[in-house]
């Protein structure tokens, strides 16, 4: 497996990117109109995962690093989300 990129930063990733929200309307628009289960390619520390199980959207994030996905774990549990509404899966490239 390649060397992961976002190792050596995943723990300050949300410091330069969390409060980016531009885009997060659109997706959190998607997710009202087909009112199905989200899956997020790259979630990386969970920015929109976190968003959007606000919404009570089911999601599947899926990354290919490991520290990013610790984050989100960590992100989504601070942020109270619950474990049945986020599923969170590493895979290998």
């Amino acid at each position: 497996m390649p060397d992961d990129p976002y190792a050596s930063f995943a723990r300050l990733y949300d410091f330069a990117y969390w409060d980016f929200t531009d885009d997060v309307d659109f997706y959190e628009n998607l997710a009202r109109i087909h009112d199905a289960p989200v899956l997020e390619l790259g979630v990386g520390t969970g920015r929109v995962a976190a968003r959007l199980a606000a919404l009570d959207c089911e999601i599947t994030g899926i990354d290919s690093s490991p520290p990013m996905l610790a984050r989100a774990r960590e992100n989504m549990k601070a942020a109270g989300v619950p474990a049945k509404r986020l599923r969170l899966v590493e895979i290998r490239l």
